[in-house]
């Protein structure tokens, strides 16, 4: 199953900087990944993972992600498939060291 075709509204943002984060909008749902590429380069990738549901909450104040976590699933798988590893501009945490 296409998991994108799922969705009317499909946005991936992938940035190394700010230690890393990746984020994906679909639909209502936003799922934030961050600190997957840490400024220290000894230091292993420790990424964390928020779930926002905008149509309830615009500001990203509350993190839903223990509530939906059958949403979560979905939007990593995404995350996962939709990632092209860049030479230029990795992010440890997906791309390796």
């Amino acid at each position: 199953m296409n998991l994108v075709r799922c969705f009317a509204l499909v946005l991936l943002r992938e940035f190394p900087g700010y230690g890393g984060q990746q984020s994906l909008r679909a639909d209502d749902w936003k799922l934030v990944r961050q600190h997957l590429h840490p400024v220290n380069k000894n230091a292993s990738p420790q990424g964390s993972r928020g779930l926002y549901n905008l149509a309830r909450d615009p500001g990203e104040t509350r993190d839903v992600s223990m509530q939906h976590p059958e949403i979560v699933a979905r939007l990593d798988k995404l995350l996962r498939e939709q990632h092209t590893p860049s030479k230029d501009f990795p992010i440890r945490a997906l791309d390796g060291d």
